[in-house]
């Protein structure tokens, strides 16, 4: 029996393969073990706090962790065992795959996991949500390329070739792509920096309308006269944007014109019965009324006040109200608005007064 333990294979007697066995065998009960106790005991402690980090955690344990432990196991079993250097350079560079792997996978899977998360906490945010997908899309893909170039390096693969050629077919695709490029990277500009959301009406050059759509290339706005507006990401990055949504108070201006006939007294009486008319609307602040300047045909006032509410129609309502008030008052009043004449002077009559 001791001469069959003895026996040679493969330049290892048959004990020593054994032995590999039987640690390779202990160490996978062991982390099968660990494994389902772990998770359990991971997703258990998640469900209790309502905390879906703790089943991300035991999800990473099953998919990235484990494989590389069990590697390691797979290491020590065969410590014991003599083997050519060609066998350990394989071993090496199956170590090697499975570890860049490993980290790929754990990456990768954190920034799902963050990106969901932010979806579970924000859904109202479609736009940011979407972005983010479409930014970890891009991710992963940069990811696995340079963990497939560091694991070809790692098994003494001449890359520079590859980079060559990685480089300048990147630098052909910028070019030819640069109108693209420059859209998307304006999408990303827009997702992080957020000067506007879906629903915001937004004014900028000589377009004005309400984003209905964010996306990679193009955002879509829908205009007053109701026709939809394509706008080229880039040319939004690059543009100065009134952001009406985000308005807290709106102010107003408008100008009261009357006739140079108008008596002193009257006219030093204008600012408080405009300010008592617009006193009158508790979502109005009276903010001045002044005598502002001396025209060609009248007085000119200029009114100034602020409406708590960023809605356009709440504005115009109150505007339409304090016109009906102004008109009101001066008709009790016997005030009247000025209106353009001129005086024509002839050398055979007196100085008429034309409408």
């Amino acid at each position: 029996m001791e001469k069959v333990f003895t026996v040679q294979y493969l330049g290892n007697p048959v004990y020593k393969y054994l032995i590999a066995i039987a640690v390779a065998l202990v160490g996978v009960i062991i982390l099968l073990v660990g494994k389902r106790w772990t998770a359990k005991r991971l997703r258990s402690i998640g469900k209790k706090a309502d905390a879906p980090f703790f089943t991300f955690l035991s999800t990473i344990l099953v998919t990235t962790t484990l494989p590389v432990f069990y590697y390691l196991v797979f290491i020590i079993a065969l410590t014991p065992i003599d083997m050519p250097q060609s066998w350990r350079d394989i071993v090496n560079a199956i170590g090697s795959i499975l570890l860049t792997v490993a980290i790929i996978r754990f990456v990768t899977a954190t920034i799902v996991f963050g990106v969901q998360n932010y979806a579970r906490k924000h859904p109202e945010n479609t736009a940011q949500i979407q972005g983010l997908k479409s930014l970890t899309s891009i991710v992963k893909i940069v990811a696995w390329t340079l963990g497939i170039v560091g694991v070809m390096k790692s098994l003494g693969y001449d890359i520079n070739g590859i980079l060559t050629g990685l480089g300048i077919t990147g630098i052909a695709v910028a070019l030819a792509s640069q109108k693209i490029l420059g859209d998307l990277f304006g999408y990303f500009s827009i997702l992080l920096d957020k000067p506007f959301e879906p629903g915001d009406f937004i004014v900028f050059g000589e377009y004005s309308g309400t984003i209905e759509k964010i996306g990679l290339r193009t955002t879509r706005l829908r205009s007053l006269t109701g026709e939809q507006l394509v706008i080229a990401n880039s040319l939004l990055t690059e543009s100065s944007i009134r952001n009406y949504k985000r308005m807290v108070q709106r102010r107003a201006l408008f100008q009261l014109s009357l006739p140079f006939d108008t008596p002193l007294e009257t006219l030093k009486a204008i600012p408080g019965i405009v300010q008592e008319i617009v006193d009158r609307n508790p979502d109005l602040e009276f903010s001045r009324a002044h005598l502002s300047s001396i025209g060609t045909h009248s007085f000119i006032y200029d009114i100034v006040y602020w409406v708590d509410k960023r809605d356009y129609m709440a504005y115009m309502d109150a505007q339409q109200a304090i016109n009906f008030g102004i008109i009101e008052a001066f008709r009790d009043k016997g005030i009247v608005f000025a209106f353009p004449t001129q005086k024509v002077i002839t050398p055979s009559s007196a100085p008429k007064s034309i409408t």
